[in-house]
């Protein structure tokens, strides 16, 4: 008996069941696929048209293995051995197939086995073949929600790490140096809070495109969370290449934004460290960029650092001394010493200004240079500031009636909730006249949340209590300030007053002063120290005058008995210092 024609057994299937088989695949929004054990088709239902853009009969006689994307054939192929196997009822698999125009469909394709009915053996296979392009979509689209930033669609800290990983590996492969860089925002919170959420959003998005337009391809730049964002530089190709992509993150990320139709600033403080093949631990390395990124921040913001060895060291110093401010608050081992503002004509004492002084049981003396920014960054300040109002007020009612009491106030104080409330218990727990108090405020603290800031400023004011622009000269928009908000003093910088033997620096201070009586507002030169100088300084205008050559800052007892002498040697008005 001769042997068997398995093409001629399955068309005979086919014919012996045409009209049930086409009733049910004819009307099924799947491809089925009847195959022989050549795999070439000899059946295709309606729906490849629908799917695959294809008419069944131009199919037929083709092969699956013609239309699969090249990267899923070793897919395809170890599918299709399954089939021929005959291990498993059905075999399953998802590859893309080449549709009529060319692109490529996600299909799952779902193979069974065909027998024959007589003998048993094995003539070909049918198969299902289902469109899964919005699956994948709807899966391609979870993972990459959880490997990007929601709102930016930049990498977020998941995939940055692994990509951190690849660039540790590639470098110890290929020795290739590569950098790591931490960028904080400079500015960023007083944008989201002064124009809201939405535009904080807006300018996150802008930033995050800004700085993927300055890297090359093969670098990676990631938002960690808030306004941190970190990059990769990948295949460094000189020491320097960091530092110049770092330049130019920066020039980018400063650029206006228009915002709701207001024009927004920010900055971008940069850390940054080389690695080399012998750096394998990605903890490490972003924990050096951070240290740089701190100093960079220190050294002023909007610029960057690249990590040394000792930078380490000197955070690590930071981060004791902060812990050793907080004990020092508790212990109460902070001291407010005064410095007096004498008037420029008498010589009598008009104020006095309380400066902050820490003596640390170890380290002895601290510069206020050094633990006031360290308290502004560790939010420290404002308990500091908030006892240096209380402390100040109450020394205050100790002198005469006509001297005020300075109090110099941070901005990182005048933005917290409650900072209205520590003037008031201040000066409600002394029993001092607000008249008698004056705060202190420089051109940097009124630059971030300006409207905020001076909404304040003047419910202060109004209540009686003085306001003076310290520091005058030193910031960016200093006449804009002027004009929007009624100083009682302005402060001349004492670099001014330093250089005004110089016809330039001179003019200058004439012209503040001008600028102060047209708006009725006092004028104080700080850092008189020579009597020359103060010669220039009266001569310019200036009615009131500090600094070493009157006195240095006094300890309180001092204060009040500097405060007594220099009333009973003060020269009467309109005669003149000597």
């Amino acid at each position: 008996m001769p042997a068997a024609d398995p093409a001629g057994c399955l068309a005979a299937i086919v014919r012996a069941s045409d009209r049930l088989f086409r009733l049910l695949i004819e009307n099924s929004s799947d491809i089925v696929v009847l195959t022989g054990l050549d795999m070439r088709r000899v059946y295709v239902s309606p729906a490849v048209q629908a799917i695959l853009g294809y008419e069944p009969r131009d199919l037929l006689g083709t092969r699956p293995a013609d239309f699969v994307h090249p990267d899923d054939a070793s897919v395809f192929g170890g599918h299709w051995a399954r089939v021929l196997r005959g291990t498993d009822e059905v075999t399953t698999c998802s590859l893309r197939h080449r549709h009529r125009d060319g692109h490529f469909v996600w299909v799952e394709v779902s193979v069974r086995t065909v027998r024959d009915p007589e003998r048993g053996g094995m003539i070909g296979a049918v198969a299902t073949i289902r469109d899964i392009t919005a699956r994948r979509d709807a899966e391609e689209q979870v993972r990459h929600m959880a490997l990007h930033d929601a709102l930016t669609g930049l990498p977020n800290r998941t995939l940055f790490r692994d990509r951190l990983d690849q660039a540790v590996a590639r470098t110890a492969r290929t020795r290739s140096p590569f950098a790591v860089l931490a960028c904080d925002l400079d500015r960023f919170k007083t944008v989201n809070d002064s124009l809201g959420h939405p535009a904080g959003d807006a300018l996150l998005r802008a930033v995050g495109d800004r700085m993927r337009a300055v890297l090359r391809p093969y670098d990676t730049v990631a938002r960690l969370g808030g306004d941190e964002f970190a990059v990769v530089i990948a295949y460094l190709d000189d020491a320097g290449a960091a530092t110049r992509l770092a330049e130019r993150l920066i020039a980018a990320v400063s650029e206006p934004v228009v915002l709701d139709g207001r024009t927004v600033e920010v900055g971008v403080s940069i850390g940054l460290t080389v690695a080399t093949e012998r750096d394998a631990d990605v903890d490490e390395l972003f924990k050096r960029a951070d240290i740089a990124l701190y100093e960079a921040k220190a050294a002023g913001r909007n610029t960057y650092r690249t990590f040394h060895p000792d930078v380490g060291a000197r955070t690590a110093t930071r981060g004791q001394l902060g812990l050793d401010m907080r004990e020092a608050i508790r212990r109460g081992e902070f001291r407010l010493v005064y410095q007096p503002v004498v008037d420029a004509g008498t010589g009598g004492v008009v104020s006095l200004e309380a400066l902050m002084r820490w003596h640390h049981p170890l380290q002895g003396e601290i510069a206020p240079g050094d633990f006031i920014p360290l308290a502004e960054e560790t939010g420290l300040i404002v308990p500091l500031g908030s006892w240096a109002l209380h402390e100040a007020c109450r020394e205050a009612l100790r002198w005469p009636p006509h001297v005020r009491v300075a109090v110099n106030v941070s901005g990182v104080q005048i933005r917290r909730d409650g900072f209205e409330v520590a003037v008031l218990a201040a000066l409600a727990g002394s029993g001092l006249p607000p008249s008698r108090l004056k705060l202190e405020v420089t051109e940097s603290v009124l630059m971030q949340d300006a409207d905020c800031v001076l909404a304040c400023l003047r419910r202060l004011r109004a209540l009686g209590v003085q306001v003076v622009l310290d520091d005058f000269g030193t910031g960016y928009s200093s006449l804009s300030y002027l004009r929007r908000f009624p100083f009682d003093k302005i402060k001349i910088d004492r670099a001014f007053i330093r250089d005004i033997a110089d016809p330039d620096a001179a003019a200058i201070v004439r012209a503040v002063v001008g600028i102060g009586e047209r708006l009725g507002m006092g004028i104080v030169a700080e850092g008189v120290e020579t009597a020359e100088q103060l010669d220039l300084v009266r001569r310019e205008g200036c009615t009131q005058v500090q600094g070493f050559l009157f006195s240095r800052p006094l300890p309180p007892d001092e204060a009040r008995a500097y405060i007594l002498a220099a009333q009973a040697r003060a020269v009467p008005r309109g005669a003149g210092l000597a």
